[in-house]
């Protein structure tokens, strides 16, 4: 609960068991498989006016960067990216959802995201709405051992294990 964890965490090399405890006691094993809500990581390359700076296409280069060094932590990942519908807080019942523009160059970042992750191997699913809602499926259900994302809609949705803020 809000404890910083670091490498020795993922990859199991250097922690100790109580190491582990420390971080929630939610199982005794590593961490080995993450679902990751890939549309954090599109909006910070996107706004990012340094990456922008140093690349073409800064969210692919910052989702290529990050799904590299996880998996040479030897983790499975699961990478979800967000749905065109969200799900709508207003009191209007008969539409519970609505549209989000198509065509922006969020969508297009996501599309070019999901043929790279494909071309990797790294499976890559599609939520209908919000992708932490997903996540937080995934991981409540055990398909996951845990989310990583900035939004903390994961732990409302369900989620039980959640990395944040996280970088190389």
């Amino acid at each position: 609960c809000a404890t910083s964890v670091g490498v020795a965490e993922f990859s199991g090399s250097h922690a100790s068991q109580n190491d582990h405890q420390d971080l929630g006691n939610v199982s005794s094993s590593k961490p080995r498989t993450l679902a990751v809500d890939l549309s954090i990581w599109i909006c910070e390359g996107l706004t990012s006016f340094g990456m922008s700076e140093q690349n073409v296409n800064p969210a692919l280069h910052l989702v290529f960067t990050r799904t590299m060094k996880l998996l040479h932590l030897g983790l499975q990942l699961v990478m979800v990216i967000e749905g065109k519908r969200r799900i709508q807080n207003g009191a209007d019942d008969d539409d519970k959802f609505h549209k989000r523009r198509s065509g922006t160059a969020f969508w297009k970042a996501c599309n070019d995201c999901q043929q790279m992750l494909q071309l990797l191997g790294v499976p890559v699913v599609r939520a209908k709405c919000e992708g932490e809602a997903l996540c937080a499926l995934l991981n409540e259900r055990g398909i996951v051992d845990g989310v990583i994302s900035n939004d903390g809609d994961c732990l409302l949705f369900g989620a039980k294990v959640l990395y944040t803020k996280y970088t190389n």
